[in-house]
């Protein structure tokens, strides 16, 4: 049996210490060669047009727009803002190096990118929004939402809105609110509310269970809900994240 080729990939970034260490965490995992590293946009676009790597992994937040040559499938790494053009997708640093190359041998398998309105619409959905809801944001009809919905069902090989949501999350295929046309519409359910306080007041899982009357295994869905609204994967980040988009006043 033939050996599957490794996956190619050139990391940029402006730390020097977090390029080579990321570099050199990559260069251990089979199936992935690392044949670059470089601290700027600039020097990224001059290596990918000699090197033609498989994947392009770059500093999301630091801004430039050197373009890269198409072949090459862009990730992102960065906390939230829109995405630069072409963006296959973005990691938040928060997610661990596990969820990067996850997304990367995605990249490197040439799974198909979603597009900006299919980035929207699951967005929207996995906001909790009906595709009607959905359907008055994005300005269009809900028939054409069910037909993206089934799109991104088909490119990311998955039967159902919760696997389609979860799986975009995990591999950061969906952009930040900043991608929707207008205000997010998002809003929070009591019981997100109070267990957005509960983390704010640092309770634990088991404190914010006792103080409601419900199950920690209950408490723990209703953090998991809350994160995927917010689009985010960690306790801090959900309450940055919601003081953002003005749900909640520290």
């Amino acid at each position: 049996m033939a050996t599957k080729p490794a996956v190619r990939v050139v990391v940029q970034h402006g730390n020097r210490l977090f390029r080579e260490l990321l570099a050199e965490n990559l260069a251990r995992v089979p199936g992935v060669a690392v044949v670059g590293t470089v601290p700027s946009r600039t020097r990224l676009a001059e290596v990918c047009a000699g090197r033609i790597p498989d994947v392009a992994v770059f500093e999301a937040d630091a801004g430039g727009s050197d373009p890269l040559p198409a072949p090459v499938r862009l990730v992102g790494l960065g906390d939230g803002g829109p995405r630069s053009a072409g963006t296959a997708a973005v990691v938040p640093y928060g997610s661990g190096l596990r969820v990067l190359l996850d997304v990367i041998k995605q990249a490197g398998a040439r799974t198909p990118a979603l597009t900006t309105r299919e980035r929207q619409v699951l967005c929207l959905i996995g906001a909790g929004h009906t595709p009607r809801q959905a359907a008055a944001v994005l300005g269009i009809s809900p028939r054409t939402v069910e037909n993206h919905k089934q799109q991104i069902f088909a490119k990311l090989d998955v039967h159902s809105q919760a696997h389609a949501v979860a799986h975009a999350v995990r591999l950061g295929l969906v952009g930040a609110p900043a991608e929707l046309p207008g205000p997010y519409p998002l809003s929070l359910t009591r019981r997100e509310r109070e267990i957005l306080a509960a983390i704010g007041a640092g309770h634990t899982t088991r404190q914010t269970a006792s103080e409601l009357g419900i199950s920690a295994r209950t408490v723990e869905n209703l953090q998991g809900a809350l994160f995927r609204k917010l689009r985010v994967h960690t306790r801090t980040a959900a309450l940055v994240a919601a003081h953002d988009l003005r749900l909640i006043e520290v």
